[in-house]
């Protein structure tokens, strides 16, 4: 986020000194509207990441699913049971049939995002890019994909209602 203002200000003095100073007034604004949603570098430095309250999401993410969903507890119920789901893919301590169980899990509740017509970036478009925002988390959620569907073929789940 820092590195974004730096290089917003720094773009807007080399092309425009004059509006350079409208951004630094509203830059304050901005960072309040972000606060909460950075994950911090302890966080970042571990697999699971920091879940302070113990919900099975990390907390950052949690952060961030409930201000994008916060009109639409069906939506916002949707989204955490996908970041649950990848949570716990990511952790990278479950059997093949459990990970096969949150990959089912993770795809029923973005057939429900869907069904419901929410905009196309909801759900695992949302998600993914913060959830698995390191080289390892990335790793870690392909290696159990992998993992299930090598060992348990491909899998079903059932649509949304």
């Amino acid at each position: 986020m820092k590195t974004h203002f730096i290089a917003l200000i720094a773009a807007m003095y080399v092309s425009a000194p004059a509006r350079a100073d409208t951004v630094l007034q509203i830059l304050p604004a901005l960072a309040a509207a972000h606060a909460g949603l950075e994950e911090s570098d302890e966080s970042r430095a571990t697999l699971a990441g920091t879940d302070a309250d113990g919900d099975g999401i990390r907390d950052d993410v949690a952060a961030r699913i409930d201000r994008a969903y916060a009109a639409d507890n069906y939506l916002r119920g949707q989204a955490r049971t996908m970041a649950s789901g990848y949570q716990l893919l990511v952790a990278g301590s479950l059997s093949a049939k459990q990970a096969q169980a949150q990959l089912v899990r993770i795809e029923r509740a973005q057939d429900c995002i869907a069904s419901r017509g929410a905009d196309p970036r909801s759900g695992a478009a949302f998600l993914l890019p913060h959830q698995l925002n390191t080289y390892q988390r990335s790793k870690a959620y392909l290696e159990a994909a992998r993992t299930a569907q090598s060992r348990l073929g491909h899998y079903d789940f059932k649509p949304c209602d």
